[in-house]
């Protein structure tokens, strides 16, 4: 659990800067566990999937956000990991291919921010097909607001904290990847 704590501090400030110092402090959480599982002591593996969710997700935000790429090339990479198997793929689906949906939705972000004509419709359906593939409920996610005319990215209920989204499976704070939106 303190690892799971620990995981959430870091994530307060994810919207800031990123560097070395953060990949390490990744992966120091991660090996904080690891640790514990070599030495022989007692940990919660569903906390541990947890926080290893969070931690990748975390990392796909940091590597998306570091790329120089240009927004097309950033919409062309989420649009072909969007379409990773998932959805009605069997029961031989490997359970990590879905976080292909939310390293799109990071890198699609990117593309929206940057100005793709795209980039809003690629974060809502990359977190869209992500939810569904987990089996969460799809009204966590975003939806595209044209109503002055401009596309943005908005909550499909604001009303939702991003702690309560955590709660129910999501692996990363959805509103506050909206910040600067």
């Amino acid at each position: 659990m303190r690892i799971f704590l620990a995981f959430l501090a870091f994530c307060a400030f994810s919207a800031k800067a990123v560097g070395a110092s953060d990949i390490n402090t990744l992966y120091q959480i991660d090996q904080k566990t690891r640790s514990a599982w070599k030495e022989g002591q007692a940990y919660d593996r569903r906390s541990e999937a947890v926080s290893d969710a969070r931690l990748r997700a975390r990392l796909f935000e940091i590597t998306a956000e570091s790329l120089s790429w240009t927004a097309t090339e950033f919409a062309q990479a989420a649009t072909i990991l969007q379409h990773s198997n998932g959805i009605n793929a069997g029961q031989n689906e490997p359970p990590r291919s879905q976080d292909n949906h939310i390293f799109a939705y990071f890198l699609a972000r990117r593309a929206y921010r940057l100005g793709h004509k795209d980039g809003a419709w690629l974060m809502t359906v990359c977190l869209d097909r992500w939810l569904q593939v987990s089996g969460i409920d799809r009204e966590l996610g975003v939806w595209i607001d044209s109503r002055d005319g401009k596309a943005r990215v908005v909550l499909k209920l604001p009303q939702i904290s991003d702690a309560e989204r955590f709660a129910a499976g999501l692996p990363f704070a959805v509103a506050e990847s909206l910040v600067h939106e």
